[in-house]
């Protein structure tokens, strides 16, 4: 269960991590296309949830997509399943509505072939499934050479010694976080060098990345 508490700083990108799980070179290799990412942001019920998860494992049009995902998931020998942003049922005033999610999420577990991560903010877990942490699992800064690696995926890796030394203080300067390094490199995508980069950032600090990225916590 990765969270982002309401105390968290500013970079912990929660969303970020759980899709670059998603797309690691190791988890590709174990589960290869039984991948599935469905954020729950804009959803008012879990069964809206549920039916987007149908739709991408294939299932057709059914009055049950819950007990229809479940079955398509059980069919799959080893699978990975986010969901994203589960605070928007899981702390809303609709009791009935996080019910409904707790249950949903109990019966995912109980896939044993599926490995599920679910993101949210808070610090109180579903319960009723036998989380890998029990507690909180709040996202920390990562080192500055899987920062490096993280911005070379995307960005590709400055050829010149001085875009390399000008990288490593814009990734110092926003302490690793994920997020953060990410928007870095999609900015770079967008015609900037690092040095460009830290230059604004010595001007602005953050406010340049805010300005200039979608964030998506």
């Amino acid at each position: 269960m990765l969270q982002r508490t309401h105390e968290s700083a500013q970079w912990y990108g929660k969303t970020s991590l759980a899709k670059a799980i998603l797309h690691d070179e190791a988890i590709v290799h174990v589960v290869q296309d039984n991948r599935f990412f469905v954020s729950v942001e804009d959803v008012i019920d879990i069964e809206s949830a549920a039916k987007r998860l149908a739709e991408q494992l294939g299932v057709g049009e059914t009055s049950d997509p819950q007990s229809a995902a479940i079955s398509a998931l059980q069919t799959l020998s080893r699978s990975l399943l986010v969901i994203d942003n589960l605070e928007t049922l899981w702390f809303s005033n609709n009791a009935a509505a996080q019910k409904d999610a707790e249950r949903f999420l109990q019966r995912l577990a109980d896939v044993s072939s599926l490995t599920l991560i679910v993101t949210s903010r808070g610090s109180v877990t579903p319960s009723g499934i036998e989380w890998t942490n029990d507690q909180s699992a709040e996202l920390q800064a990562i080192s500055l050479n899987a920062a490096r690696e993280t911005y070379e995926q995307i960005a590709g890796r400055p050829s010149l010694a001085t875009e390399l030394e000008a990288l490593d203080q814009l990734l110092t300067g926003v302490d690793c976080m994920p997020l953060a390094v990410t928007l870095l490199a999609q900015l770079t995508h967008q015609k900037n060098s690092p040095s460009q980069l830290l230059q604004r950032w010595h001007h602005s600090k953050t406010a340049f990345i805010l300005n200039h990225a979608l964030i998506t916590f």
